[in-house]
């Protein structure tokens, strides 16, 4: 799966949002989209070019996400 179809099906599946309108999630939700997507790249199911840490993967993303929010 690639990461825009992820991040969106994160996010949808999380807060239940429908696509009417913009999507701000609370931090309970972001917190857990994120570990959804850190998920899916640990068990290979996101693709990801390179390698990162632990920390350096929470990092990343909090970006991803935080960018596919600003961009929709």
């Amino acid at each position: 799966m690639n990461q825009k179809e992820a991040v969106f099906q994160a996010v949808t599946n999380v807060t239940g949002f429908n696509g009417d309108g913009q999507c701000v999630p609370s931090k309970e939700q972001k917190s857990s989209i994120y570990a959804v997507l850190i998920e899916g790249f640990k068990s290979g199911k996101i693709h990801l070019e390179r390698e990162y840490d632990e920390a350096g993967l929470k990092n990343y993303v909090v970006g991803l996400v935080n960018n596919w929010l600003r961009k929709d």
